[in-house]
């Protein structure tokens, strides 16, 4: 096995170990451990079973194979900044929702404990 191959072996193994280490922990919230542990399995395969990969990317038309694995991680990365972004947009929303909430009821008290509220 190369030099290059070992370490990326080591290096995916390693994120494997440390994903499902947090997920044990429950350090990673439930709705989000399976995008990370794909995103931590999905490097140790590709490193692993380099065939498939290197036809493709010859297939493509790449002359440096390598290529389409960055290709295939930046669109990967973007889908999860954009999966990040709309779990984010959610709780904004309901966080806007529970501070308006929170408002609403400290008006409230306030007005119970002067005796100006309306029944």
């Amino acid at each position: 096995m190369q030099p290059i191959r070992l370490v990326a072996v080591v290096a995916s193994l390693t994120l494997v170990v440390v994903v499902l280490d947090l997920v044990r922990r429950r350090r990673i919230k439930e709705e989000l451990w399976f995008v990370w542990l794909v995103g931590a399995i999905a490097p140790l395969v590709f490193s692993v079973w380099l065939a498939p990969w290197a036809f493709l990317a010859r297939a493509l038309g790449m002359q440096y194979e390598p290529t389409l694995l960055l290709i295939l991680g930046i669109f990967f990365a973007i889908a999860l900044l954009l999966h990040f972004t709309t779990v984010l947009s959610s709780l904004m929303q309901q966080n806007q929702r529970l501070a308006q909430e929170v408002a609403r009821l400290t008006w409230r008290l306030e007005q119970v404990e002067r005796g100006t509220a309306r029944p």
